[in-house]
């Protein structure tokens, strides 16, 4: 009987395994560069998202619409719950805007239809950012209206009093 060798000495099996050697660096060369792009690329990906909310929520004005105040107490400063919060309110086609106060709570306005706010408070008041805190809520000044008072959802930098 003669010894036929090592699989890896025939020419087929070891021109298979560099193919799938290659394959397989490819893919994953490009798992990591569709990586890198997604968080690279997130500012002109959201500049686009923005614009196209925007649209959506100015259509939302001429529905009518409901509105509310809101406050939330706990550990929400410094820790990107402005920016969720902007970014959860543009995904629900919400209109308003958030910003931080000197007493270490954040404040806001919210507008549109009253089950994109309803799950928009739900996650103001249970969910937050991922490193936030939430000890209460407060929702105020609720009230239908007829137009929307905003053309998008926007961070004020600048703290309020």
């Amino acid at each position: 009987m003669k010894s036929t060798g090592s699989i890896f000495t025939r020419p087929v099996v070891i021109v298979s395994f560099i193919v799938c050697l290659v394959i397989a660096s490819l893919i994953l060369q490009q798992l990591w560069r569709f990586r890198r792009l997604n968080v690279t690329e997130t500012s002109s990906k959201s500049n686009f998202i923005n614009r196209m909310a925007s649209s959506k929520q100015l259509a939302l004005a001429s529905k009518g619409i409901h509105s509310f105040d809101f406050e939330i107490f706990g550990k929400v400063q410094n820790v990107f719950f402005r920016k969720q919060t902007m970014k959860k309110a543009r995904t629900l086609n919400v209109v308003g805007w958030v910003q931080n106060t000197r007493r270490g709570t954040v404040i806001g306005v919210a507008q549109g239809q009253t089950s994109k706010l309803a799950v928009l408070k739900h996650w103001l008041e249970k969910e937050g950012s991922r490193a936030s805190r939430i000890d209460r809520a407060e929702f105020t000044n609720e009230r239908d209206i007829d137009k929307a008072e905003y053309s998008g959802f926007n961070v004020d930098s600048r703290d309020a009093v």
